[in-house]
Protein backbone atom coordinates (compact mmCIF):
# COMPACT_ATOMS: atom_id res chain seq x y z
CA UNK A 1 0.00 0.00 0.00
CA UNK A 2 1.63 3.41 -0.71
CA UNK A 3 0.07 6.47 0.78
CA UNK A 4 0.17 9.99 -0.72
CA UNK A 5 -0.99 12.95 1.25
CA UNK A 6 -3.98 11.45 3.43
CA UNK A 7 -4.91 8.88 0.71
CA UNK A 8 -4.18 4.78 0.39
CA UNK A 9 -3.98 3.08 -3.07
CA UNK A 10 -3.85 -0.54 -2.78
CA UNK A 11 -3.20 -2.56 -5.18
CA UNK A 12 -5.33 -5.53 -6.20
CA UNK A 13 -2.31 -7.69 -7.09
CA UNK A 14 -0.75 -7.48 -3.55
CA UNK A 15 -1.38 -10.72 -1.60
CA UNK A 16 -2.81 -8.55 1.21
CA UNK A 17 -5.91 -6.91 -0.93
CA UNK A 18 -6.63 -10.60 -1.81
CA UNK A 19 -8.50 -12.03 0.74
CA UNK A 20 -10.44 -9.26 1.63
CA UNK A 21 -12.08 -8.77 -1.68
CA UNK A 22 -12.54 -12.26 -1.81
CA UNK A 23 -14.60 -11.96 1.57
CA UNK A 24 -16.42 -8.60 0.61
CA UNK A 25 -17.34 -10.15 -3.02
CA UNK A 26 -18.59 -13.74 -1.43
CA UNK A 27 -20.33 -11.45 1.25
CA UNK A 28 -22.11 -9.96 -2.12
CA UNK A 29 -23.41 -12.81 -3.37
CA UNK A 30 -24.59 -14.35 0.14
CA UNK A 31 -26.57 -11.23 -0.01
CA UNK A 32 -27.92 -11.74 -3.39
CA UNK A 33 -28.95 -14.98 -2.52
CA UNK A 34 -30.70 -14.26 0.33
CA UNK A 35 -32.38 -11.77 -1.27
CA UNK A 36 -33.88 -14.20 -4.19
CA UNK A 37 -34.75 -16.17 -1.58
CA UNK A 38 -37.08 -13.87 -0.02
CA UNK A 39 -38.58 -12.67 -2.68
CA UNK A 40 -39.20 -16.44 -3.62
CA UNK A 41 -40.79 -16.66 -0.48
CA UNK A 42 -42.81 -13.92 -0.57
CA UNK A 43 -44.22 -15.03 -4.19
CA UNK A 44 -44.85 -18.52 -3.08
CA UNK A 45 -47.26 -17.41 -0.34
CA UNK A 46 -49.30 -14.56 -2.21
CA UNK A 47 -51.22 -15.62 -5.41
CA UNK A 48 -53.00 -12.36 -5.14
CA UNK A 49 -51.43 -9.11 -6.50
CA UNK A 50 -52.53 -7.37 -4.39
CA UNK A 51 -51.29 -9.19 -1.20
CA UNK A 52 -48.23 -9.83 -2.85
CA UNK A 53 -47.18 -6.14 -3.59
CA UNK A 54 -48.17 -5.32 0.44
CA UNK A 55 -45.87 -8.49 1.38
CA UNK A 56 -43.08 -6.67 -0.89
CA UNK A 57 -43.68 -3.30 0.78
CA UNK A 58 -43.51 -4.51 3.91
CA UNK A 59 -40.43 -6.48 3.23
CA UNK A 60 -38.86 -3.54 1.83
CA UNK A 61 -40.16 -1.68 4.85
CA UNK A 62 -38.30 -3.58 7.58
CA UNK A 63 -35.25 -3.71 5.21
CA UNK A 64 -35.14 -0.05 5.00
CA UNK A 65 -35.40 0.33 8.66
CA UNK A 66 -32.61 -1.75 9.74
CA UNK A 67 -30.45 -0.47 7.02
CA UNK A 68 -31.51 2.76 9.10
CA UNK A 69 -30.32 1.28 12.14
CA UNK A 70 -27.25 -0.76 10.68
CA UNK A 71 -25.78 2.77 9.34
CA UNK A 72 -26.72 4.67 12.93
CA UNK A 73 -24.48 2.57 14.79
CA UNK A 74 -21.98 1.93 12.56
CA UNK A 75 -19.57 4.92 13.57
CA UNK A 76 -17.40 3.56 16.39
CA UNK A 77 -17.97 6.94 18.56
CA UNK A 78 -21.84 5.47 18.82
CA UNK A 79 -20.77 1.83 19.40
CA UNK A 80 -17.55 0.13 19.70
CA UNK A 81 -16.55 -2.52 16.88
CA UNK A 82 -17.02 -5.60 19.56
CA UNK A 83 -20.46 -3.97 20.74
CA UNK A 84 -21.37 -3.99 16.82
CA UNK A 85 -20.41 -7.43 16.59
CA UNK A 86 -22.61 -8.08 19.99
CA UNK A 87 -25.48 -6.49 18.17
CA UNK A 88 -25.09 -8.04 14.80
CA UNK A 89 -25.24 -11.42 16.25
CA UNK A 90 -27.81 -10.90 19.06
CA UNK A 91 -30.40 -10.22 16.16
CA UNK A 92 -29.24 -12.87 14.26
CA UNK A 93 -29.80 -15.23 17.07
CA UNK A 94 -33.28 -13.53 17.99
CA UNK A 95 -34.24 -13.39 13.53
CA UNK A 96 -33.57 -17.22 13.29
CA UNK A 97 -34.80 -18.38 16.53
CA UNK A 98 -38.43 -16.45 15.13
CA UNK A 99 -37.92 -17.95 12.06
CA UNK A 100 -38.73 -21.15 13.63
CA UNK A 101 -41.29 -20.65 14.77
CA UNK A 102 -42.87 -20.25 11.53
CA UNK A 103 -42.08 -23.67 10.32
CA UNK A 104 -44.74 -25.79 9.31
CA UNK A 105 -45.31 -28.50 12.31
CA UNK A 106 -44.46 -32.62 11.43
CA UNK A 107 -47.26 -34.50 10.41
CA UNK A 108 -46.93 -38.07 10.49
Amino acid sequence: AKKSSSIITNDISEIHCIIPSTAFALWGFADAQIQVYCYWLIGSFYNSGHDHSRAVGWYKCVQSLGTAIGFFLIPTERLSEVRQLSVSSLLFLVGTTLSFTQLPSRTV
